[in-house]
């Protein structure tokens, strides 16, 4: 069975994910799996911490693990299997690891949006699953509720593209939600090149069941571009490509994935470049289940 995956620190950000991707499991007929690691002070040793507060800090971990799947068992009427894991290490690897052991369909979290504060604690754990993990991450901004997918914006860059899309892993999506889909490309001026005409027909060939519309949009800033058009056109889920850059591209480009992520408006789904997908993410540690 296709499983959900919810890191969850119990804040309002992962609480609020929690129950957009219970909703979500009930339309796809997946199981829902919360996932919570304790995760230790780096300044200690390990074997040198502190026992009875390790012991505690499990102890709370797995009651605050049983509220919340009560609570996602009474939102849903009972109608998903809601599992509960309790980890101790680096969200990081305890995330991969479990991935990797499920029929993962996507792994939903939250961001914290315009909270400083709270976007470098728990953006820090969602760019980080975006960045490493090979599976589809859905970014769930605070206070948004799943209403559905009748209309996915995916968005691509067809003037500098490589040829490195992610076709397949948003086809799970389309065939389960049957959106109308759009194909936005935002960009200062437009040159017509080769890259560009490919990309758009490999693009139409790989969705051709569903239609895509183009949309070629002219402007500087892509983000607010394409939160702009998420609202003119009731986006439901924007996608979005994750590929790693040069540290040359790190330096002088402008990661607009990276804001996207952070401070979403809408829900959207980070997809991983293709060739990318294999590259595994170097963490400690196993997950102990419960």
């Amino acid at each position: 069975m296709k499983a959900i995956i919810v890191p969850v620190d119990f804040s309002d950000v992962s609480s609020n994910a929690a129950i957009y991707a219970a909703d979500m499991a009930m339309e796809t007929s997946c199981v829902l799996i919360l996932l919570h690691v304790v995760q230790l002070p780096v300044s200690f040793a390990v074997g040198s911490f502190p026992q009875s507060v390790f012991e505690e800090m499990m102890d709370i971990g797995k009651e605050r693990l049983k509220e919340m799947k009560d609570l996602l068992d009474k939102h849903a009427n009972n109608k998903i299997e809601v599992q509960t894991n309790l980890a101790v290490g680096s969200v990081e690897y305890e995330l991969e690891e479990l991935c990797n052991r499920k029929q993962t369909l996507a792994v939903v979290m939250g961001t914290a949006g315009g909270d400083f504060v709270k976007a470098l604690l728990v953006g820090r754990n969602t760019l980080n699953a975006v960045t490493h993990l090979p599976h589809p991450v859905f970014v769930i901004p605070p206070g948004i509720k799943y209403k559905g997918v009748k209309k996915i914006a995916m968005a691509l860059d067809l003037q500098t593209e490589d040829g490195n899309l992610p076709f397949d892993s948003l086809i799970p999506f389309l065939t389960q939600f049957r959106p109308e889909l759009h194909i936005v490309n935002i960009a200062p001026a437009y040159n017509t090149n080769t890259h560009m005409v490919d990309d758009s027909i490999d693009v139409r060939n790989a969705y051709h069941g569903w239609n895509p519309i183009f949309h070629f949009l002219k402007g500087n800033d892509v983000v607010k571009g394409l939160n702009d058009f998420a609202s003119d056109n009731k986006i439901d889920l924007l996608a979005i490509v994750i590929r790693k850059h040069t540290i040359w591209e790190k330096i002088f480009i402008k990661s607009h994935s990276k804001e996207l992520v952070t401070h979403p408006e809408i829900p959207l789904i980070a997809l991983k470049a293709e060739k990318e997908k294999n590259a595994r993410s170097i963490f400690l540690e196993p997950a102990e289940e419960i």
